[in-house]
């Protein structure tokens, strides 16, 4: 409260464990309507900011709240409100994660539990539904896929297993690109503001670094 007296606060969540509860099916973690409501309170006060690993329009169905911007993928596919284009600084990622999908679905259809989840820019593999003896088989499709896409690398989150650029772009790197972006909107300078980050999971550190 002290460092943030006299300034705007800039607010960025996570999504999957930060405004939703993980729960055994990735497809099925929809916010509650009370936590909503809590994020709807704090965008009247705050510029706010979700930052997540899925893709925009899934983030968006989650959430259902248009005056947030959206940081889908892991930040590789930016939404600010009002703006019809979105910044997507590795658009050439896009054919190679629909490829990284169907050889992962084609490699795991017989493995009960497993999911490999198209988020636009990035693969997730979720295991939480998979037994312990098949841990093994999943993590060695993975990596045999990763093999061949030199394109991609192997990033690990809570039950998760993600294939995503190998150039380095990150939730660090979406926070970067929004807090400046509203610098300018708010016509302020960064030390006018503060800036908070809210996350659970391994993928916040970088946010959490900037």
């Amino acid at each position: 409260m002290a460092r943030s007296h006299g300034k705007k606060i800039l607010l960025f969540l996570d999504y999957d464990g930060t405004l939703a509860r993980i729960v055994d099916s990735p497809l099925k973690e929809f916010i509650t309507r009370e936590m909503r409501e809590t994020v709807r309170d704090v965008v009247r006060s705050f510029p706010t900011s979700i930052v997540t690993g899925r893709d925009v329009p899934k983030a968006m169905n989650f959430v259902k709240l248009e005056n947030v911007h959206y940081a889908g993928s892991h930040g590789m596919n930016i939404k600010i409100i009002g703006q019809q284009e979105h910044y997507q600084p590795l658009p050439h990622l896009e054919p190679i994660i629909t490829e990284a999908t169907k050889c992962l679905e084609k490699a795991l259809e017989g493995v009960e539990g497993a999911l490999a989840e198209n988020n636009k820019f990035c693969v997730s593999v979720h295991f939480r539904n998979v037994d312990e003896k098949d841990l093994d088989l999943v993590e060695h499709t993975v990596n045999t896929v990763l093999g061949d896409l030199p394109a991609l690398k192997l990033a690990h989150g809570k039950m998760v297993w993600e294939l995503r650029s190998a150039e380095d772009f990150t939730k660090g790197d979406a926070v970067d690109h929004l807090f400046h972006y509203l610098l300018q909107h708010l016509q302020m300078v960064s030390s006018q503001v503060v800036a908070i980050h809210i996350g659970d999971d391994r993928t916040d550190e970088d946010a959490f670094k900037m």
